[in-house]
């Protein structure tokens, strides 16, 4: 029978901490993580562009962890074996 190391709970933890930590150098600049388009323009067009744009990453972001906990959870990945 197949079964996993961590739990959904340290898996999602795991990723959470992965994924800060790739990102880890934008974090230092003045503009937040989760923004990476932060152009400041004049023009409503570029501004509406970057927000549609730091939305989609957000979005696929939450779309992709979802997806991996359910593959988890369909691979019977919620009990911590020792």
């Amino acid at each position: 029978m197949y079964s996993c190391k961590y739990s959904n709970s340290q898996w999602l933890v795991m990723s959470f901490i992965a994924s800060i930590s790739s990102v880890l150098n934008v974090s230092i600049s003045h503009f937040r993580v989760y923004t990476p388009f932060h152009e400041d323009s004049p023009y409503t067009g570029t501004k509406a562009w970057n927000a549609v744009a730091n939305s989609l990453i957000l979005m696929c972001f939450i779309i992709v962890l979802t997806v991996v906990l359910i593959m988890l959870y369909k691979h019977r990945c919620y009990m911590v074996s020792v």
